[in-house]
C-alpha cells in the first residue's frame, strides 16, 4: 500500500512525510467553499492552476500524502529547482525520496508561494500531477460517487491535515485497540489493500485467516509489492464501512498460504517494535459501493462518507 512511516524526527535535510505533524504549512484559505468532483475511476476530479505563472493541472487525488506532487516533466518544464528540503515517502522497504521546490501559486480560492514536491518520475498520464484534498484551498472537498439513496446517512473519521510543508497527514484516522491505523482511499483499485503491521494487528483483534497464493499489485507511484489475501472472521468497520478482507502487503510472490500457518511467517515485513509499526490501510472502489459520496472537510477536520450502511 502507500504510505507513511512515523520516523518522530526532524531533519533540516530530509523531511520524512509522516514526521513532526505539528508544524504547518502556511496555505490556508479553508472558509472558501466547496469542490465537488467526479469519484469513479475514470471521473473528472482535475484542477487547474498556474505556477510560476505557467498552467498546471492537477488530479485530486484522495491517497497518502498531503502534497502538491507534480510529474517530473512538470517540474522540468516549470523550471523548479530542488532546494535542500526532500520528503521520503516509505511503502514497506522501498524509500521514495522528492525534491522539492516553492513557486508562485495561482489558483481560485489562493495567490501565494506554495511548495511543490517531484520524483525521479511521472506520477500519474491524466494531469501534470497529483494533489491532496488537505492542501486544496476550500473548506469541503466531495467526491461524488452516485445518485442519492434511501436510507443513506454520514459517517466520519477524523482528519489528519496537511503538516510540515505540505507532504504528512491527508488521511483518516481509525482506532483499533490502541492504535491509530491512518486510512486513505485509491479511486484507481477495487479492493482494500493493508501495510503487514494491519494485517498482524487484524489477525489479533478481528481473527482471520490467508488464503490464495501471494501475487504482485502497485501500491502507490510505480512502486509493486507482493500481496495475500487476508480473510477476516470478524469484519473491520471503517465509519461504518464494512471491510470483510484485505490484501496484506508481504515478503515476495507466489507464497502460499495454509490453514496452521503462523502469521509471522507470512506477514515477515510486520515490525516487531510498536513504535516503528506503519499501520496504514487503503479502501478501494468495493468498499465504496454503498455510497453516495465522500468528502474531506479541511474545516472540520473530518474524513466523511454518505452511503447507506448495512
Amino acid at each position: 500500500m502507500s504510505v507513511f512511516r512515523v520516523m518522530g524526527i526532524c531533519l533540516p535535510a530530509m523531511i520524512f512525510l509522516s514526521s513532526c505533524a505539528g508544524v504547518q504549512e502556511s496555505v490556508r484559505n479553508w472558509d472558501a467553499g466547496f469542490l465537488s468532483v467526479e469519484g469513479g475511476a475514470d471521473g473528472e476530479r482535475e484542477v487547474e492552476v498556474t505556477v510560476d505563472g505557467q498552467p498546471v493541472k492537477f488530479l485530486v487525488d484522495p491517497g497518502f500524502g498531503a502534497m502538491r506532487l507534480l510529474n517530473n516533466s512538470a517540474a522540468q518544464q516549470i523550471g523548479l529547482r530542488p532546494s535542500a528540503i526532500a520528503g521520503g515517502y516509505e511503502i514497506g522497504p522501498v524509500m521514495l525520496t522528492s525534491r522539492s521546490s516553492t513557486a508562485q501559486l495561482d489558483s481560485e480560492n489562493y495567490t501565494g508561494p506554495a511548495r511543490f514536491h517531484w520524483f525521479g518520475q511521472d506520477v500519474t498520464t491524466r494531469a501534470d500531477g497529483l494533489i491532496s484534498p488537505v492542501v486544496l484551498p476550500y473548506g469541503t472537498i466531495r467526491f461524488e460517487l452516485g445518485p442519492s439513496q434511501i436510507g443513506e446517512e454520514i459517517r466520519s473519521l477524523p482528519l489528519e491535515g496537511s503538516g510540515i510543508y505540505g507532504v504528512s497527514g491527508g488521511y483518516g484516522k481509525l482506532l483499533v485497540r490502541d492504535d491509530i491505523i491512518r486510512v486513505a482511499i485509491d479511486l484507481n483499485v477495487e479492493d482494500a489493500v493493508a501495510s503487514a503491521d494491519v494485517g498482524a494487528l487484524l489477525r489479533e483483534t478481528n481473527g482471520g485467516r490467508f488464503v490464495g497464493v501471494s501475487e504482485e499489485r502497485e501500491i502507490r507511484y510505480g512502486v509493486v509489492r507482493p500481496v495475500l489475501r487476508l480473510v477476516l472472521d470478524n469484519p473491520l468497520i471503517v465509519a461504518g464501512l464494512r471491510v470483510e478482507w484485505v490484501f496484506v502487503e508481504v515478503e515476495r510472490a507466489g507464497m502460499l498460504a495454509q490453514e496452521d500457518s503462523d502469521p509471522e511467517t507470512i506477514i515477515v515485513t510486520a515490525r516487531t517494535n510498536r513504535n516503528d509499526r506503519d499501520y496504514r490501510l487503503t479502501l478501494g472502489q468495493a468498499q465504496l459501493r454503498s455510497c453516495t459520496f465522500f468528502e474531506f472537510n479541511n474545516q472540520a477536520s473530518l474524513l466523511s462518507f454518505n452511503c447507506t450502511f448495512g
